[in-house]
């Protein structure tokens, strides 16, 4: 088997090559349409499709739309003491020199009573029916 070695080179010798390459042989590949589609077939994505992105902002917004400006939160206002009602003071007495210790003085020792002495009964004028005692001064009716 003599493979011709003209100025043409055979298939067998080109699949020969390639398979030393490691390159697949071109695969005859189908015809592309032209470039105007008919709107009707929607062209098949090779990736998934993302969602749309909003357009990039502008400096300007536009004309149409109302413009909102987010404002900071207020903060609650700072709670200060209440300032005390002043009471008015009577001025400072001036301070007296201290005075010198008193002595200690013993007490007089006084002397305790056990019993207290009873007025014997008949001396007191008391009502016989009652009991009270009569008043020596007259009443006036």
């Amino acid at each position: 088997m003599a493979s011709s070695t003209s100025g043409r080179s055979s298939p067998e010798a080109a699949r020969a090559h390639r398979h030393l390459l490691d390159v697949e042989p071109p695969v005859a590949e189908a015809p592309q349409p032209s470039i105007e589609m008919p709107n009707s077939m929607p062209p098949v994505p090779s990736m998934p499709t993302l969602p749309a992105s909003p357009p990039p902002p502008t400096s300007l917004p536009p004309k149409n739309k109302p413009t909102f400006t987010i404002l900071p939160k207020p903060r609650p206002p700072l709670l200060l003491p209440k300032p005390k009602p002043r009471i008015p003071t009577l001025p400072r007495l001036p301070k007296l020199p201290l005075l010198p210790p008193i002595p200690y003085m013993p007490t007089i020792p006084i002397p305790k009573i056990h019993s207290i002495p009873t007025i014997p009964s008949n001396t007191i004028p008391t009502s016989p029916a009652t009991g009270l005692l009569i008043s020596s001064a007259p009443s006036s009716n």
